[in-house]
């Protein structure tokens, strides 16, 4: 079952995140240390004058991140966000999303991450 998660916001773009210097093993550790069983992190930037938000999704559980983005991709509440995945930064413990609807924020996904856990502990053990 997912137990904890953990939600940050950066004010910084999704590509310039994770290309820092071991960005990926430090939130791995992070995810390790605090017993976090899904993390995330919305990236913003502007872009001429745009605002552009993008969201990543990381679980040492496979189920768990394939279950997370099976319900954000399909479940009519997270229709709203209008994310659509990056495939070219796709790993087996990593999604990144695109957000059509960049005014959604922190306190919207949180939310639907928070229903996207219950919908997973409601249906088995991962």
């Amino acid at each position: 079952p997912i137990r904890t998660i953990g939600l940050s916001s950066v004010l910084t773009d999704m590509d310039s995140l994770l290309s820092k210097d071991n960005f990926e093993n430090d939130m791995r550790d992070y995810q390790s240390s605090c017993q976090v069983d899904l993390f995330g992190a919305l990236t913003l930037e502007f872009v001429d004058g745009n605002l552009n938000r993008e969201l990543l999704l990381s679980s040492p559980k496979v189920g768990v991140l394939e279950g997370v983005t099976n319900y954000l991709l399909r479940d009519k509440d997270a229709a709203s966000i209008q994310l659509n995945e990056r495939e070219d930064l796709r790993t087996a413990s990593k999604r990144v999303f695109r957000q059509g609807n960049a005014k959604c924020s922190r306190k919207q996904v949180a939310p639907l991450l928070q229903r996207a856990a219950l919908s997973l502990n409601l249906k088995s053990d991962l």
